[in-house]
Parts: structure tokens; sequence; C-alpha cells
């Protein structure tokens, strides 16, 4: 399977839509909350996640000045999120 995913991580496709989202329901990772993942992360009609492990201070406030929920590592993002982008 594609970037370490494991057949526990991938997700069947819905059958009925999504709850719970203040946003419209949906829970996107951003794995990198650069300049563009952050632009990109505030487009998604989406509540946004990202995981903080390894990465830099500024990251880490761009992502909180975007309102980004902190899922600390990629494990917890991959378990905690229906898509994952990579930009």
């Amino acid at each position: 399977m594609p970037c370490g995913a494991t057949p526990e991580r991938v997700r069947k496709v819905p059958t009925e839509p999504p709850t719970g989202s203040y946003r419209g329901g949906m829970r996107v990772g951003v794995i990198h909350p650069g300049a563009m993942g952050t632009a990109l992360g505030a487009l998604a009609a989406a509540d946004v996640c990202w995981a903080s492990k390894y990465r830099s201070r500024a990251t880490k406030e761009r992502a909180a000045k975007a309102g980004f929920e902190d899922h600390k590592d990629f494990d917890a993002l991959a378990d905690g999120c229906d898509m994952i982008i990579s930009v």
C-alpha cells in the first residue's frame, strides 16, 4: 500500500454523509502546512489537522494561526482524518 498505509488504516467509502464538524463533517490532514499547505487547508470545506512532530517553530506558529488542529504525529493524523494532503 502507498505511503505506509496499512489495511487497518484504509477507510471504506462512506455510505452516509459526514457529521459533527463545524465546516462540513470531513477531517483533512495536511502533512506540510507551509505557505502552500496552509493556503490549501484554509480553502478546505473541512476541519483541517496536521502533525507537529519534527516541525519547525515557524510551521507550528503558521498552523496555529490558521486554526489547524494538531494531532502531534503522523500515526495520530492518519487515524484521525478522512483524507491526507501532502503539498
